[in-house]
């Protein structure tokens, strides 16, 4: 018999069906028998999410009486099997969502089905509700869209469904819990592999306050999502690394109680990848760095003509090494300054010139290593 979930929220655009194609394809690939129908009868999308085109044959027909729902089945990513919807409004127009329940019926051969519901509290958007043995809610972190799916919670108790949990998406993004807070530091600390909360934070408690049921994952803001939104690919299968993906496969592990497997081969890549970054051997460039041969600019740093400062500097040490320290008028005149004998006087002399000495080198090794900049 058949697990039947529906994922809903009152509040549209907070993820649903990139969850539902998510966690819908991360148990198949587990090895499950799911199947995925498109219960969102006004807005249907979900092939799009899984990557796939509806076909001929959709749930709309079906609900329409045109079809049985073995019809309407189309092979998925991972051997899912999926019932997709038919986003033409004519089709929507002749669907009666009454019929939900026979196609729901069809598959409880099946480990799991998932429906994919829409936004609102219409009665087409809440008989999945109904239907299904559990509900997983699913809720950006803005208070706005935390209300809507609270509502969506309460009807659910009415209509006596269960309510599983919630998937916070989109956390650490744009729409965070931390909306409304006076200190912006105060936005959630995420870890990478598994999209988790600090629960200690004080953001976390926005979503405690609004929505009265148990978080059961919190997806992080992932630029992977739009990137196999664009690729026409589930998350999942695109970027099974993505941290959004990791957050995924937690969650299936929590709401269904199955042990996924992380990616093949993931463990053994990161190995892989911190051997190369600790002792991968030295790279062309790595070699080039450590032992070409001295390039133009090199040999014209090390061996080119004096400058005209470095001449100018040479020429007054000489000169005034031979001369002690004194002008050429001096010299000529026999003038000594040292026949005081002050051999103070004479160090400080010596230190005055040393140091004008070095700035005079050192400007023009700055001027020499300009040149050779500009070469």
């Amino acid at each position: 018999m058949a697990t039947v979930y529906a994922v809903a929220s009152a509040k549209g655009g907070v993820g649903k069906t990139t969850t539902t194609a998510a966690i819908a394809t991360v148990l198949a690939e587990s090895g499950a028998d799911v199947v995925a129908i498109d219960a969102d009868v006004g807005m249907a999308n979900l092939a799009d999410a899984l990557g796939m085109v509806p076909g001929e044959t959709t749930v709309h027909d079906v609900l329409a009486g045109r079809a049985d729902p073995s019809e309407a089945v189309h092979d998925g990513p991972a051997g899912l099997r999926v019932v997709p919807g038919d986003p033409d409004l004519d089709a929507y127009a002749a669907a009666d969502p009454a019929e939900l329940a026979g196609v729901v019926e069809a598959f409880a051969d099946a480990d799991y089905v998932f429906l994919d519901g829409g936004a609102g509290l219409s009665h087409d958007s809440t008989l999945p509700i109904g239907l299904a043995d559990e509900t997983l809610l699913v809720s950006t972190p803005d208070r706005s869209a935390l209300g809507d799916t609270e509502k969506t919670r309460q009807l659910a108790e009415r209509i006596g469904g269960h309510v599983a949990g919630a998937a916070i998406t989109r956390v650490g993004g744009d729409e965070d819990e931390s909306e409304g807070l006076a200190d912006e530091g105060e936005a959630e600390d995420l870890d990478d592999a598994s999209g988790m909360a600090d629960q200690d934070d004080p953001a976390v408690d926005i979503v405690d306050e609004i929505l009265a049921t148990e978080v059961l994952a919190r997806i992080p803001e992932d630029p992977a999502v739009a990137r196999a939104s664009t690729a026409g690919e589930p998350l999942t299968t695109f970027d099974p690394n993505a941290p959004a993906s990791c957050a995924y496969r937690e969650l299936v592990r929590t709401l269904a109680g199955v042990d996924v497997a992380e990616p093949e081969g993931r463990a053994e890549s990161e190995t892989e990848a911190d051997s190369e970054t600790e002792a991968a051997p030295e790279t062309e460039a790595d070699t080039e760095t450590e032992a070409a041969p001295e390039t133009e600019a090199d040999t014209e740093t090390e061996a080119a003509p004096e400058t005209e400062a470095e001449s100018e500097a040479d020429a007054k040490t000489e000169s005034e090494a031979d001369s002690g320290g004194r002008s050429d008028a001096e010299v000529e005149r026999g003038i000594d300054e040292d026949t005081d004998g002050d051999d103070d006087a004479d160090d400080d002399i010596i230190v005055a010139e040393s140091e004008t000495l070095v700035e005079d080198a050192e400007d023009a090794g700055s001027d020499v290593d300009d040149a050779s900049d500009a070469d």
